[in-house]
């Protein structure tokens, strides 16, 4: 999307009178969005852009003078098998994640060894009885004209 400002006053403005606007969108905590906008550049190249987060879509709803209420669902995915690399479904994980089909085979070792150190880490992840999640928590807005 190239002008999520537009997209977001198009939509509004296209609501009738009482009319509801939802939008589902990245929180800033979604661990896959924190692990695109970090690596990104670095996977993609010239074709990477900024994917926006939550705070983005808020920022772009204050500055329009919307009228919203907002809230964040939490949640989680078991990335158990991808950090320790040796597993099929592993590889999938990262794949997705990473959003780059057979990743592990394209990937600099380079790259590949800070994605595996990311996904180790509190700031994308957390660990709990005994595996590895990744946040996928998504902010909602409802805006009402």
């Amino acid at each position: 999307m190239d002008d999520p400002k537009q997209v977001i006053k198009d939509a509004f403005n296209s609501l009738l009178e009482g009319g509801i606007l939802l939008i589902i969108h990245c929180a800033v905590s979604h661990g896959m969005t924190q692990i695109l906008n970090t690596f990104g550049k670095k996977m993609f190249g010239n074709k990477w852009r900024y994917f926006p987060t939550g705070r983005d879509i808020e920022e772009i709803i204050d500055g329009l003078g919307l009228n919203y209420m907002t809230d964040v669902i939490n949640s989680k995915l078991d990335i158990s098998e991808c950090v320790d690399g040796n597993s099929d479904t592993g590889k999938l994980l990262l794949d997705f994640i990473t959003h780059v089909d057979r990743f592990s085979e394209r990937a600099s070792p380079e790259l590949e060894k800070a994605i595996y150190e990311a996904l180790d880490s509190n700031e994308y992840c957390f660990k709990e009885d005994g595996k590895t999640y990744i946040k996928i928590d998504c902010s909602t807005f409802v805006v009402k004209k």
